[in-house]
């Protein structure tokens, strides 16, 4: 027969075991990687940046994972309805390709959740699925965290959390990250974590960077930098000159070839706008095309137009001649040779 002492210790335990595991369940123990120490966002002080490639930060995926993680994607677009079966096989295919620990599954995953798309899930399985990510080392999964928590979805709102998260993705070569990041030090205040952030050199560093790894975006707020030049704090230094908006123009240019629809726009209203004599009449054409881009990547941003350049040079380039069909240019500049849309089948008579 056990004493009353022991009897006095096993109880002892087992309340110091069930307390552990009820800590565990609610998160005071919890070691999830959102959850981590990571430093402060402190970009003043930053000196340089090292520009990290994202592609190989995280393992590999297996074929499996992959080819259902491909076939997913190509549903993509036909699968706008959640109660279509397009949409369906979409999800399913996702979901086996993310349980093989797919990370781009996984993300793909966590934004058809956090839309509410499918049915049974919410916000908390795409909070999972992000840690799982991270835990596989997926650079982007720290960058959307981190926007989750900057813009406060699905967690409580905390700057300060986001742009340490971001930083952490950027670290490990996420465009998405260093784009954001560089929009903060090259604007004189924000509302977010304050003001005197600033800083131009780390800035142009993080959008070169993010623009080598193909990342059309970055183009917008690199632009803004190379047309009117400043000193590390932010001062302007003078006034623009010829040369730096031919910069900044070009830069525009590559972010239109790079799939940043943003781009587009600007450069249609820039060539619309101008009146000069010489060559008004040149660039509302080269307005028009730019506008035909503007579109096609408002309806697909996942487009590339790596040949852009032998249907929208820049000046003073001549403007090539072109027959106005829209998928000329468009397949010109993506280097294929689009078909044509199919025939509008007439109306049976009855």
């Amino acid at each position: 027969m056990m004493s009353r002492a022991g009897t006095a210790a096993r109880v002892a335990l087992g309340s110091v075991v069930c307390c552990f595991l009820f800590a565990c369940q609610n998160g005071v123990n919890d070691t999830r990687p959102r959850d981590q120490a990571l430093p402060p966002f402190t970009p003043p002080n930053v000196p340089a940046f090292t520009c990290v490639a994202e592609v190989g930060q995280a393992p590999p995926a297996d074929a499996q994972a992959e080819a259902w993680f491909r076939e997913a994607l190509a549903l993509e677009q036909s699968a706008m309805l959640p109660d279509s079966a397009e949409f369906k096989q979409m999800l399913d295919l996702l979901q086996r390709a993310a349980e093989r620990k797919h990370g781009g599954a996984m993300l793909k995953l966590g934004s058809v959740y956090l839309g509410g798309r499918a049915w049974g899930r919410n916000k908390t399985d795409t909070l999972r699925l992000l840690d799982e990510a991270m835990r596989l080392g997926v650079p982007r999964a720290y960058y959307t965290m981190g926007k989750l928590y900057v813009e406060g979805v699905g967690v409580r709102t905390s700057a300060a959390k986001g742009y340490a998260l971001w930083q952490k993705a950027a670290a490990l070569g996420n465009p998405q990250a260093m784009t954001e990041l560089a929009k903060v030090l090259s604007t004189k205040s924000n509302t977010r974590i304050g003001d005197g952030l600033m800083n131009i050199p780390v800035a142009i560093q993080m959008l070169e960077c993010a623009m080598g790894q193909g990342y059309g975006n970055a183009a917008l707020p690199l632009h803004r930098i190379y047309e009117a030049p400043r000193a590390a704090n932010g001062t302007r230094l003078g006034v623009s000159t010829q040369e730096a908006k031919a910069r900044a123009f070009k830069i525009l240019h590559e972010g239109v070839k790079l799939g940043c629809g943003e781009c587009a726009q600007d450069l249609r209203l820039r060539f619309w706008i101008d009146q000069s004599p010489a060559s008004a009449t040149v660039s509302k054409l080269r307005s028009l095309r730019y506008r035909l881009f503007e579109w096609e990547l408002e309806y697909d941003p996942t487009l590339r137009f790596p040949y852009l350049d032998k249907v929208l040079p820049l000046p003073p380039a001549d403007l090539p001649p072109w027959d106005g069909n829209s998928r000329t240019i468009l397949g010109a500049a993506m280097g294929v040779v689009l078909p044509a849309p199919p025939q509008a089948q007439p109306a049976a008579i009855e």
